[in-house]
Order: C-alpha cells, then structure tokens, then sequence
C-alpha cells in the first residue's frame, strides 16, 4: 500500500548547515582528487574521484530533500538520489583501493602474489560491481514510499552491504599476507608499504561505514523507523565522518605519490619490462609455467 501525500521521509528534521557543510568539504575533496590524478596520472583513482563527487553531490540533494519532506513529487525526488548517491559513492572508492594495490603487486613483485595483479583486481572488483548494483536495487526500493517493499529492500540492501564488507575484509587479508610475504623475502619497507597502509586505513574507514549501514537497515522498521534511522547524529558520526576521513587520508596520502603510472616501471630496475602483465597475458603470454612463488616460466 503506498503512503499519501503525508508521508515522511525522515524521523527528524534535517541538519540544513550540517548538510551545506557536507556538500563543501567534499567536493573540496573531490577538487583535490581531481588535481592529483592529472599531476601524478594515477587514472586508477578515478572510481574514488568520482566517489568524491558523488559524496558531495548526494548531500546537495539531502538539503535540497530537507525543504521537501513529505509527498510522492519533490519530496521522493529529492529523497531517491540522496540515498542513491551516498549509499553507492563509497563503493567506487573500494574500487580505487582494489586497483591500486593491483599497481602495487605489479610494482614490487608478482611472486609474492598467488595469482597475477590484473586477476587481483578484476576479483575484487567484480565483487564491487556486485556490491554496487545491489546497493543501488535496494536503496531505490527503500527510498520509495511503498510501504509494502520495505522487507524485500531491507533484504536486498542488507545483502549488498555484506558482499562490500565481505569482499573488503578478504582484501585486506590478502593485503596483509601480500606483505608479509615480501618482507620475507627481503623487501625494504618504502613507498609501496605508506601506500599499503594508505588503503588499510581507508578500508577500515568503509567498513566502519558499512557496518554501521548494514545494522541501521536491518534494525529499522520501514518508513524511517528505527533506533539508527531515528537519530541524524548517528548517521553523521558513522556515514559520513569515515567516508569523510577517507576521501582527505587519500589527499594527505595519494597513491600517486608511492606508485609510478608507467606500469612497466619496477622496484627493483632487472625486473623491468616493456609491457604491463595484463598486455602480456593479451599477447598470449599467460601465466603458464610460472610458479606462485616467483619462478621463472618453464
């Protein structure tokens, strides 16, 4: 059954200056990102990028939501792309962080890696992709004021939210191993560890976020009910400060600065090629006689 003309979209009325504030410092951020991509050509940070933008952009539409709370015209407009928006911004930034530490296998040293750098990456962020596109069916259901989809949406985002959080804690356990493998073998800490630690923070930061996610849909009740959906300071002080502390840990800490863009460039100078791995394995050079511990092609 829908909801009349009434209906609410938020249990409280909305911070007006906080979501101004929002909307400033993250496209600040966004500008930044956007300078430090050009000068350092690290095109890999264009999923967070434009993450940044979106962050920023959602909050422009949650205060434009704020003057329209109710009703199925302005109102749900407003309310749709905010939530869309926020809920799905910080799954382009996971993306940046898959992709860049794929730069960073390639970097160092593939045989400290089970698998090759390009097949790292397009794991992780196909399970992103997955992450994105549930998020986005869900969150567009429960935006709606259809009271009669609440359980499937919450159902729907729940389960999108647990692949994100999934696939960020599996990444950062891969991370860490990644590590202690090639500081095994002797690798100095350098540039490739600060840009490690850069994306251990920042998934921290979207995990803290998704967390929190995960438990306020699943907690409410459907129409903005819930102890978390009740109450705005929640929602600033675990949605947006991570997301918030993230997107400026990156400024603070670009990747472009540890990792070089050329994709042929290598730590140590006897390991440099002509060409990125995954050119090799399109040229048909795959993998083939290559032992997981960095042994050389049979």
């Amino acid at each position: 059954m829908a909801a009349g003309d009434d209906w609410r979209y938020y249990k409280y009325d909305v911070n007006r200056p906080l979501a101004i504030a929002a909307v400033v410092v993250f496209f600040v951020a966004f500008l930044g990102h956007v300078g430090f991509m050009a000068r350092y050509r690290s095109w890999y940070m264009w999923p967070f990028t434009v993450g940044a933008l979106g962050e920023a952009m959602g909050y422009v539409f949650r205060r434009m939501s704020a003057d329209h709370p109710t009703g199925r015209k302005a109102g749900l407009l407003w309310y749709i792309l905010q939530s869309l928006f926020i809920i799905l911004a910080p799954a382009l930034m996971a993306a940046s962080h898959y992709m860049c530490f794929g730069r960073i296998i390639t970097y160092v040293g593939e045989q400290y890696s089970p698998v090759r750098a390009s097949r790292v990456t397009a794991i992780f962020v196909t399970f992103d992709v997955i992450s994105f596109v549930v998020q986005g069916a869900g969150g567009s259901l429960y935006s709606s004021d259809n009271t009669a989809i609440y359980p499937a949406a919450k159902a729907i985002l729940i389960v999108g939210f647990l692949v994100q959080i999934i696939s960020l804690g599996i990444f950062f356990l891969f991370a860490i191993i990644y590590q202690i493998r090639a500081r095994r073998a002797g690798e100095q800490e350098g540039k490739w560890t600060i840009c490690l630690y850069t994306l251990y923070m920042g998934c921290v930061c979207i995990l803290i976020r998704g967390i929190f996610r995960t438990i306020e849909f699943g907690s409410g009740t459907g129409g903005g009910g819930g102890y978390l959906l009740e109450r705005e300071a929640w929602y600033y002080g675990l949605e947006t400060l991570p997301i918030l502390v993230c997107v400026y840990l990156f400024l603070a800490s670009h990747p472009g600065r540890y990792i070089p863009s050329d994709r042929s460039v290598r730590l140590h100078p006897e390991q440099m090629v002509t060409s990125s791995s995954s050119d090799l394995e399109k040229e048909g050079a795959g993998p083939r006689g290559r032992k997981w511990w960095g042994g050389k092609r049979a």
